[in-house]
């Protein structure tokens, strides 16, 4: 599982940059890099779920 943006706006200008923003091309390179971050931490850690 992973974290995903939910991009919203009401601004026409910024509803066309988020759509825009599904153009992006990534490298093997930055993909790379990106797999090897630190996703160890949990955002929240509720006492109520400990695992």
């Amino acid at each position: 599982m992973g974290i995903v943006a939910i991009p919203r706006s009401s601004s026409e200008d910024h509803i066309r940059e988020n759509f825009a923003s599904l153009e992006v091309v990534l490298t093997d390179d930055e993909l790379e890099q990106i797999s090897n971050l630190d996703r160890g931490d949990r955002i929240v850690s509720p006492d109520f779920a400990p695992f």
